[in-house]
């Protein structure tokens, strides 16, 4: 499936607090970047729980962001593992609201290695 990035936003902040200078992106060069082949990787989106196939790389990849930078705050540690990711989409489900996910799944051995999501955060 194509991606299109259609539009893009400069929030004040995020909930995590991170800002997003991207008001003035070049949405078409983005797109082309986007666009190109990147042989041994595949994009990969869904909406609400993670599809069962993935969920334990998943949740590596969760725990990967653990050392992500948070602007001075701290949420202490979250452990994320099948159970924890499967529970969080539930509980989001359960609120009537929607959870996006979009992955890159590494081709030769089907694991996720990155993700971006989009929810009620």
């Amino acid at each position: 499936m194509p991606y299109r990035i259609t539009a893009l936003t400069d929030p004040e902040s995020t909930a995590s607090g991170h800002r997003l200078p991207l008001a003035d992106a070049d949405l078409d060069r983005i797109d082309r970047i986007v666009q190109q082949p990147h042989p041994g990787y595949r994009l990969i989106q869904w909406e609400g729980t993670v599809p069962p196939e993935l969920a334990r790389t998943f949740a590596a990849s969760r725990r990967a962001m653990d050392d992500m930078p948070m602007d001075g705050t701290d949420y202490g540690t979250v452990v994320w593992d099948v159970d924890r990711v499967l529970s969080a989409a539930d509980v989001i489900a359960e609120r009537g609201e929607l959870l996006h996910t979009v992955a890159v799944v590494d081709t030769a051995d089907g694991s996720v290695v990155g993700f971006s999501e989009l929810g009620p955060f």
